[in-house]
């Protein structure tokens, strides 16, 4: 009895495996569009959106669809997850991966939402706005703080990128990551006026590494960055394979 159904269990395994290797076969050679009005997000919100060409745009618009078609989107408290929030998210994961092949952050496929600051169980002492859990592949945002961040970068900490920042060098283990001073983060208070504090008390957890924190700056304030670390700017430039990365 255990023999059948553990070979119909590996059978499914390699079924699935083979489909979804299969499904991004057929999207390379059929590209999805984005939707206009996701364009029209891109292009009031987006500098470096607005500065690609049309050709850009559309291979930019196509990534970003792709990874909201293999990606799964969970709402916790809501039958639905809005659409634009869902391109929010694959935004900012398209925007880290523009130079690599493998784009689509792989291993990373769940995305859940919240309405509000949450706990869980692998930190249930103070509420948070945003978690990535490494062992099972899942993204923990909570809807405002993500959007308001992304729609006013100027005025909002970027949760969002912050958590796709965290993910992005958690999926590609990036040994060329600039390396860093040890006072960056006072030197990046700087640039933005958020103290580590600040950073720690938006997000609700304490942040250990500063890296997700110099990739959010980097891409929210990159003139300024320049301006301060203009040796980290150029680094990070070339890490990101971006001739501007400004969002």
């Amino acid at each position: 009895m255990m023999l059948p159904a553990g070979f119909a269990g590996l059978l499914f395994i390699v079924t699935w495996s083979m489909q979804y290797k299969i499904d991004l076969m057929w999207y390379e050679r059929h590209p999805p569009k984005l939707d206009k009005s996701m364009q029209r997000l891109f292009m009031k919100s987006s500098t470096f959106f607005r500065s690609l060409t049309d050709e850009r745009k559309a291979e930019f618009g196509s990534r970003v669809a792709l990874y909201v078609i293999v990606k799964e989107f969970i709402g916790q408290g809501q039958s639905k997850v809005a659409e634009d929030i869902k391109y929010m998210v694959a935004f900012y994961a398209i925007l880290l991966s523009w130079n690599r092949e493998d784009y689509l952050l792989p291993e990373y496929d769940r995305i859940v939402f919240y309405l509000h600051p949450f706990l869980t169980p692998n930190h249930n002492e103070h509420v948070h706005t945003y978690e990535v859990e490494h062992t099972d592949g899942t993204i923990i945002l909570a809807v405002n703080e993500l959007v308001m961040g992304f729609l006013s970068p100027d005025k909002y900490y970027q949760t969002g990128l912050h958590a796709m920042a965290e993910t992005y060098l958690a999926c590609y283990s990036v040994d060329n990551f600039p390396k860093l001073d040890d006072d960056i983060l006072s030197r990046l208070e700087i640039i933005s006026g958020f103290s580590k504090e600040k950073i720690d008390g938006h997000i609700g957890l304490k942040q250990e590494d500063p890296r997700p924190v110099v990739v959010h700056h980097f891409i929210s304030y990159p003139d300024k960055f320049a301006e301060n670390l203009p040796e980290l700017y150029a680094a990070l430039l070339e890490h990101f394979g971006h001739t501007s990365v400004n969002s």
